[in-house]
């Protein structure tokens, strides 16, 4: 990310931001636009196709049909590709116009939530909102722990960096909201080598991993792994199926009595269903697998799925509660919770006696 200078003055800071926020709402803007673009373009082409179905066409008249599909074609291959790009270019402005208002705020000023700034001073963090309104609350460091987490949705090395502010509830929490014993809130903010290099200015104690200048790229080796099915996913897959079945049934009898082209495009749209059908039922299950490196639980939504190194799990113990067995997996910054498959806690204590208590 591109370090843009802070300027001395209000009015110039003022230019500056809303010169990147216009950056950033074109770029979201054009992205939208492209994959608009391109979807459109991917309709001209089933047009196209209907129409040379359909339609009696001269061989000059084909002809240009086809180059028009390609032409169709090719520019929403183009206009896809470019959304993507566009995106990209999106993420990158959103987090320099991020950066340049939190350093306008000051050089160890970080955003905790919209609008809310967490900034380092001698001996505690001061939580303030960006236009200065509302209360201002003061943590002192030594009530608090920073963590290093990096929040990965595949099993790989890769993923997204961030630090988490351990912060005392009392702090937080309304006056006679809280009571003693309630558990700490957890405040994240983007990782950034920026915030690394005050935590340890300040004297600080980051607890977990740093990110690698050049991680491995290499896959992670799955040791076993545990399927748990959607039953009720996975039934609305076989009706769809079973849709795309009887439009594929349709399609030989009005191929042979009606229409050919009609009993054809019964046929591909049976295909279309019966390939979602079976996309949707393989899909239509959770996972959890242990890896050599860690453990990974899968989720349908990949947004929902996670992998945790072994060196985050402080330890992993087994639970029950209403007839659910889990597996507790607690790490220094809280606790993940799964299913607890037969066999999983055997196989944890024999190949990882250390992390199963």
């Amino acid at each position: 990310m591109k370090k843009i200078d802070v300027p001395a003055s209000q009015e110039e800071r003022a230019k500056t931001g809303a010169a990147l926020a216009r950056k950033r709402k074109a770029a979201a803007i054009l992205t939208f636009v492209g994959g608009a673009v391109a979807a459109l373009l991917l309709i001209g082409v089933l047009v196209v196709l209907l129409v040379l179905e359909f339609r009696g066409n001269s061989p000059a008249e084909q002809t240009l049909l086809y180059a028009l599909a390609g032409g169709f074609a090719g520019g929403s291959v183009a206009f896809a590709l470019g959304a993507l790009a566009l995106g990209k270019a999106a993420k990158g402005a959103d987090r320099a116009e991020r950066d340049f208002r939190e350093r306008c705020d000051g050089e160890e000023s970080f955003f905790v939530g919209e609008g809310t700034l967490a900034a380092f001073e001698k001996e505690s963090l001061r939580i303030h909102a960006e236009d200065g309104k509302g209360e201002t609350i003061r943590v002192p460091f030594s009530e608090m722990r920073f963590f290093s987490v990096c929040t990965r949705r595949a099993p790989k090395e890769k993923g997204e960096w961030s630090v988490v502010f351990e912060i005392p509830i009392k702090y937080l929490a309304k006056k006679g909201k809280y009571k003693a014993g309630d558990p700490p809130a957890l405040v994240q903010t983007d990782g950034k080598r920026r915030l690394y290099d005050c935590i340890a200015n300040h004297g600080l104690t980051l607890v977990g991993e740093l990110p690698q200048e050049n991680p491995s790229r290499g896959k992670f080796t799955r040791l076993v792994k545990y399927r748990f099915p959607d039953k009720r996913a996975r039934n609305r897959a076989l009706l769809l199926g079973g849709l795309g079945v009887v439009f594929i049934a349709a399609a030989v009898s009005v191929g042979i009595f009606m229409n050919v082209t009609a009993g054809s495009l019964f046929g591909v749209f049976g295909a279309f269903l019966l390939g979602r059908a079976g996309f949707a039922f393989a899909a239509a299950k959770s996972v959890l697998a242990f890896y050599r490196e860690g453990l990974f639980w899968k989720e349908k939504n990949r947004a929902e799925s996670m992998f945790l190194k072994w060196e985050e799990i402080v330890k992993i113990s087994a639970s029950e509660e209403n007839g659910f067995s889990a597996l507790d997996a607690e790490c220094a910054y809280g606790a993940y919770h799964y299913p607890n498959p037969k066999g999983a806690m055997e196989f944890l204590k024999e190949n990882f006696p250390d992390k199963v208590k």
